[in-house]
């Protein structure tokens, strides 16, 4: 059994078993993420499949704490992202079984947050747009909620969606609304979206109660809409109706 600065030595002269034991030791033991990550690289780039497997897989549960940093450090984790994409790629060519899903959906939100932070960089939300719709739809509620805000953000800046595109938006952030407000770090958004959906007619029948519904459960889970609810007069025998 070699040690750790044996081990140290042999990779740096090219082993690439080396390289996967120090991913390992370094992953499961001493818990330093980034530093695995670094040897699963330096073995995947030697043409290790094992490392090319771990750092595809790996690179995913590093860019999601990273991502939690904001700014700059999401357009460095969108650029890991297509990293881990390679990778995965190439471990399938070499007979492993790595899939995909799970880093085009995280490349998919940190492309969104980048696009946020940066918005004059159009690319960021394309990308979003294609990651996130490549396994549409998502078996975690997360990922459908940014790429309902990818829709969003996308017909606003393009001043409307195409049906598909607007029917797609509103089912996502119903389905994130009525069933995962309460879970999602953004869950007050949702509704504030949602509502807006039903006042715009976007996707669906428009709607001035629900709309009104909505955007009342969004201000009271935080998110700040009084100005808008202000706008919802009620009608003499019930419900309401906006004022534009």
């Amino acid at each position: 059994m070699m040690t750790v600065s044996e081990a140290i030595e042999h990779a740096n002269n090219g082993n690439t078993e080396a390289m996967f034991q120090l991913g390992r030791y370094y992953w499961s033991e001493e818990k330093d993420y980034q530093e695995a990550q670094k040897w699963y690289l330096m073995g995947a780039e030697a043409g290790d499949p094992r490392c090319m497997d771990l750092a595809a897989s790996n690179g995913v549960i590093l860019a999601n704490v990273t991502r939690k940093l904001g700014g700059d450090f999401v357009a460095d984790c969108v650029r890991d992202l297509e990293v881990c994409l390679s990778w995965a790629e190439k471990a399938r060519a070499n007979g492993l079984e790595c899939d995909s899903t799970e880093i085009e959906n995280e490349l998919g939100i940190c492309s969104y947050l980048a696009f946020v932070h940066e918005r004059d960089k159009m690319e960021y939300l394309y990308k979003a747009e294609e990651a996130l719709k490549a396994n549409h739809p998502a078996k975690d509620a997360e990922t459908r909620m940014y790429l309902a805000f990818t829709l969003r953000d996308k017909g606003g800046l393009q001043k409307g969606l195409n049906d598909e595109d607007a029917f797609l938006l509103f089912n996502l952030l119903k389905d994130c609304a009525l069933n995962h407000r309460t879970e999602l770090y953004h869950g007050d958004i949702v509704c504030y979206y949602l509502g807006e959906a039903y006042l715009e007619g976007q996707g669906c029948q428009r709607d001035d109660n629900l709309a009104y519904q909505w955007m009342s459960t969004a201000q009271e889970m935080g998110f700040n809409c009084r100005e808008i609810l202000s706008r919802f007069k009620k009608k003499l025998f019930g419900g309401y109706v906006f004022q534009w």
